[in-house]
């Protein structure tokens, strides 16, 4: 979709390569998990497939499984439910972060690390409701059943 306006696109490219860099001071698989949370919680097929696919070249597949019920699961670990929630709370309209929970981050995360993950959180929720916006479907990255029609409850089994 992008495409058809190139120079937005080289600069949300840019900074989707940005976020995504190695030398980042959230880890990779925390910012993984909120990419795939948040583009489930805004619904988003295409972007629950493509950030499901960009998580399991790392992570385990039962984890995105969890991942709705995250609350719930007990696999999830308490900086990884931390995060999550910062998602999910960045991710409501309007916006749910409570001062409570953003010292839940402050005892747990570096100024610039927060700043980070919230970047993090916001491209995703940009480009999350720019791609549900514009019925942007799953293109099969991830072999994701029934996630057109409910990508918030989906099993993700990539295809190799």
């Amino acid at each position: 979709m992008w495409a058809w306006r190139p120079a937005p696109m080289l600069g949300f490219l840019t900074l989707f390569s940005l976020l995504r860099r190695r030398a980042s001071p959230v880890p990779a698989r925390l910012r993984a998990l909120a990419s795939v949370r948040v583009s489930q919680v805004v619904d988003c097929a295409f972007c629950v497939d493509l950030n499901a696919a960009l998580f399991l070249r790392d992570g385990d597949a039962s984890e995105l499984a969890d991942l709705p019920g995250w609350r719930d699961a007990a696999r999830f670990t308490d900086t990884e439910r931390l995060v999550l929630e910062y998602a999910e709370a960045m991710s409501a309209t309007p916006p749910t972060v409570s001062d409570g929970l953003m010292s839940r981050l402050t005892a747990v995360f570096a100024p610039s690390a927060i700043v980070e993950l919230t970047a993090v959180v916001a491209m995703q929720n940009m480009s999350a409701r720019f791609n549900h916006a514009l019925d942007a479907r799953a293109h099969g990255f991830c072999a994701l059943p029934g996630a057109q029609d409910r990508p918030t409850e989906v099993e993700v089994t990539c295809r190799s």
